[in-house]
């Protein structure tokens, strides 16, 4: 064989070797608009409260960690008080997954749907003890997010009560 021939062989042999592997889809792409700042708007139910929220990704990118911090000025019921909580969303074989941690020591495991590209449902298992929880995140624009946290009594029940109602706007940085 001639050097002249190994020339036109060599490109066909290299370009015959293995491909790269085709890039896996993103398990959190439907919880990609989530992601960044968010800061509450005033909401007239709660005068005086305030809160933000940020998204971020995590664990080399297979995870999101929400960061959720509120304040409540003090009412006549009840003195003035900060709640602050983490959500980890990820996927565990091929089911979105979160767990939910406050401090006020509760701690919630959500399976997460989605049923459409702009929303996100989080409900926690109907055999955990105590009530169940749906945390719905809406967004109607990439720059604003509807929230609505409800409570059901314990077991299979699905008549979830609002407890927690809220919109949020793109914060910066």
């Amino acid at each position: 064989m001639s050097l002249a021939s190994l020339g036109i062989l060599m490109p066909l042999l290299v370009g015959a070797g293995p491909s790269a592997p085709a890039a896996e889809p993103d398990p959190l792409a439907a919880a990609a608009p989530l992601m960044g700042r968010w800061v509450a708007d005033p909401d007239p139910r709660t005068p005086g409260a305030s809160g933000w929220m940020t998204v971020e990704r995590g664990a080399g990118g297979r995870a999101l960690l929400r960061r959720n911090h509120a304040e409540y000025p003090p009412t006549k019921d009840r003195a003035a008080f900060t709640h602050d909580d983490l959500l980890l969303l990820f996927s565990e074989n091929g089911q979105l997954r979160a767990d939910y941690v406050d401090n006020e020591g509760h701690v919630i495991r959500y399976l997460v749907q989605t049923p459409n590209a702009s929303t996100l449902v989080f409900v926690s298992d109907a055999t955990a003890p105590g009530p169940r929880f749906r945390l719905t995140y809406t967004w109607p624009s990439k720059d604003r997010i509807d929230l609505t946290f409800e409570i059901a009594p314990p077991g299979p029940s699905t008549e979830f009560k609002p407890y927690i109602q809220a919109r949020l706007h793109r914060g910066s940085n």
